[in-house]
């Protein structure tokens, strides 16, 4: 209890030490391509402190303000194939209530399936380039015919039924309305939703500066006295006979490790992840993994979407959370073996990781994800969220035993220490506005998205254009698959 105590009120980490590279903000009002226009206002809230040679210059809770700048809506496909946003972040009000002009620009948009490019501005997804656009014809040359001949190849795989077996035009187009049925096509839209979280490239007004020399919000941590640093150690030697390398079924290592440990009952971790924004995370069955697969195919977010079978001492985890945003290629997640009991606080051993990327097995006939191999960013999302929404005290920062560091060939960055919290109860941030309503009906779409099809289908679908991304991205050093 006592060690619960400690946790609460003070800490041995202190936040932001270093100079943060990027502002760290979460988005407070609906920012879409189809509903915002030029000029319409929005705002942020910083997440996270941004410090300067260990003094803090934008506090958390400070509110970033902007203007849409530009804003590019797909429509009905004829003039863009992209959604575009591009924003302009025009002031900064700190806690004290000064508001002072502010040179940021957006450098990510945290679990987005948006690109942001050098100049800041948020390009939307080719939807017509979705997954399940595998399943369309593939041309290879030009025919004399080539309206029809190439066009049919719109009917997806089954471009290769209609030519083997001569359903004619009519076979073809009742195919092509069967695979709009089947498959569904992703909203090419740009929509950010409040709770987004942005990293922004800012650079600190003198006159905030100044401020900041002056301001209250500078004060140091406060310092453990020598008797609660001696607890700390007595936990940490309590802690080294629990850990346990984390596995795979099979019983190899993973390169997940244990990097967030919490301290307080299973409701109260629960309540706190759940107002910090995350979500708990479904079990693996048929219909979950279905629902992964459709998630991706329409490039869209599955907030609780399962997580691959890991294991604890031959045991699967008690709580797993997680948070993405439009993409179930990328979340947050971490998940929570129940180890006992320290001086009548229940122990929750947590690894937490970002993952990056989606990958489909063929073997296995699974999907699994790639994980952010710098483990240590997962550990401060994790506390940066909790913190931020109340549900708990300053961090302790343990070293992690020695026995339990990495023995996977998988490469990962760790400074192999092992963040420490105790869990308060706390409460949500409270409801946002109303999201607009989907641009267009049924009938719209529909055109739409056969608009787009037949675009990327002449425009890409053939061996001349992936020649060419081939032979730029050799050139230049980039991936031909991403767009």
């Amino acid at each position: 209890m006592r060690l619960c105590a400690l946790l609460l009120t003070a800490g041995l980490l202190s936040r932001g030490a270093a100079l943060e590279p990027q502002l760290e903000v979460r988005l407070e009002t609906h920012l879409t391509s189809y509903a915002s226009k030029p000029g319409t206002p929005f705002r942020c809230v910083v997440i996270r402190d941004l410090r300067s040679d260990g003094r803090v210059v934008v506090p958390e809770g400070s509110i970033v303000s902007g203007t849409v700048r530009k804003a590019v809506r797909v429509g009905m496909g004829f003039v863009h194939e992209r959604a575009a946003l591009q924003l302009a972040f025009t002031s900064i009000e700190t806690p004290d209530g000064r508001v002072y002009p502010v040179d940021a620009s957006l450098v990510a948009i945290d679990n987005a399936r948006e690109e942001v490019t050098a100049s800041g501005r948020i390009k939307g997804v080719l939807a017509a380039n979705n997954p399940g656009n595998l399943l369309n014809g593939f041309w290879v040359r030009p025919t004399s015919n080539l309206a029809f001949r190439s066009l049919v190849g719109l009917t997806g795989a089954a471009n290769q039924i209609w030519a083997r077996y001569s359903m004619g035009p009519f076979g073809a187009a009742g195919l092509f309305a069967a695979r709009c049925v089947l498959m569904s096509f992703p909203e090419p839209e740009i929509h950010l939703p409040p709770g987004t979280d942005f990293k922004l490239r800012v650079r600190v007004p003198e006159a905030m500066m100044e401020a900041a020399r002056r301001a209250d919000w500078n004060a140091s941590d406060t310092l453990l006295e020598a008797s609660d640093i001696q607890m700390a150690g007595t936990f940490s030697s309590w802690l080294e006979n629990r850990l346990s390398p984390i596995t795979y079924a099979n019983g190899q290592p993973t390169p997940d490790l244990f990097n967030v440990i919490l301290l307080g009952t299973r409701q109260r971790i629960l309540s706190a992840f759940l107002n910090s924004g995350w979500a708990q995370a479904d079990a693996r069955s048929w219909g979950t993994s279905s629902r992964v697969y459709m998630a991706f195919s329409g490039m869209r977010s599955y907030d609780s979407a399962p997580v691959s079978p890991l294991l604890y001492r031959g045991a699967q985890p008690d709580l797993v959370f997680e948070k993405s945003l439009d993409t179930v290629t990328q979340r947050h997640h971490i998940r929570f073996w129940r180890a006992g009991q320290f001086e009548g606080e229940e122990v929750w051993l947590g690894a937490a990781t970002h993952d990056i990327g989606l990958t489909f097995h063929l073997t296995s006939f699974a999907f699994s994800h790639k994980i952010d191999t710098k483990l240590d960013k997962e550990r401060e999302k994790v506390f940066t969220d909790l913190h931020f929404a109340g549900c708990t005290g300053e961090p302790l920062l343990l070293p992690s035993p020695a026995a339990h560091r990495q023995r996977t060939k998988q490469p990962i960055v760790t400074d192999n220490r092992i963040l420490l919290l105790a869990v308060r109860p706390c409460e949500g941030t409270g409801s946002y506005s109303e999201p607009p309503l989907p641009p267009g009906n049924r009938a719209t779409r529909l055109t739409r998205r056969v608009v787009l099809e037949t675009r990327n289908y002449l425009l890409r679908d053939n061996a001349y254009y992936w020649g060419y991304r081939f032979f730029r991205s050799y050139r230049n050093g980039t991936n031909p698959l991403v767009h």
